[in-house]
Order: C-alpha cells, then structure tokens, then sequence
C-alpha cells in the first residue's frame, strides 16, 4: 500500500478515537509495514523469545489494541508510542510465563517430612547450609543498608 499523508493517518486515528471501527480497518493497512518493523526491533531486544514472529507480534499487539475499551490516539508518534508499549508488555507477559512454568508453573511445592530428606550422616552438612543461609542473609540486609537485629 502506498504511503499516506500524515494528516491522513491522523483523521484515521481521530476517527478510531471517537469510536470509528471502520477508521481502524481503514489504518492498518496504510501502517502495517512500520508495525512489523516495530516487532522486529521488539523482538531483536527480547533476545530470549524465540516462540513469536514478527507477522505474529503484529497481530498479536493488534488484538490488544482491538480489545481495548478506549484509545486516545491524537496523532501517528502516539499511535506508534502505544503499539511499541503494547508489543513490549506482549512480550514481557510470555517472558513471565515462561519463567513461571520454569518455577513450577503455578503448582503447591511439594512439601517434604524431615525424615524424608535429613539422615544422621547429613546432619553436618545440614548445619553448614543453615550457616551459611544465615550468613548470606545478613550480607543481603547488609548491602541493603537495613539495620542488623
């Protein structure tokens, strides 16, 4: 699609502000390609996300946008403003995710009787970790800069 004057894209955004789905359908062609070039450089920056593409970050923040209740967008910088956000909070959210299903996604731990996991012959080396917790507690309230009770 050819490029559009900005005065254009603004009365398109305008429109879509007040409530104009069809303003908005008639936008995205006229944008789509600098919100692809938004996704890769989104994407290039989220170097662990490797599960979305640049076509389906696009759709993805597009949806986002789609399923808000309200947009103000004055012009074409705030337009670009808020889908750059949309797409890095987009990609914030699977980061998230994914490190919650490294943690255990969201399941009770598993607690474990002490007899189960503490042997006599263990009890020393239980005693040096305890110790050594301890320790490394103290060092984290001390770089803190909090009081030591």
């Amino acid at each position: 699609m050819p490029a559009s004057p900005p005065s254009e894209i603004t009365g398109l955004l305008k429109r879509w502000s007040a409530g104009d789905e069809r303003a908005r359908d008639e936008l995205i062609p006229f944008v789509y390609e600098r919100l692809r070039e938004l996704a890769h450089q989104r994407l290039r920056e989220a170097h662990a996300e490797n599960s979305l593409n640049t076509t389906g970050l696009v759709h993805e923040a597009y949806i986002r946008l789609i399923e808000a209740p309200r947009l103000d967008l004055p012009d074409r910088a705030h337009f670009l403003a808020l889908v750059s956000e949309v797409m890095r909070n987009l990609l914030s959210d699977r980061a998230r995710a994914r490190l919650t299903a490294k943690r255990g996604g969201g399941h009770a731990p598993l607690e474990l009787a002490k007899a189960l996991w503490v042997s006599d012959q263990h009890l020393e080396n239980i005693s040096d970790l305890d110790e050594a917790l301890t320790r490394l507690e103290w060092l984290a309230l001390e770089l803190k800069g909090e009081p030591l009770a």
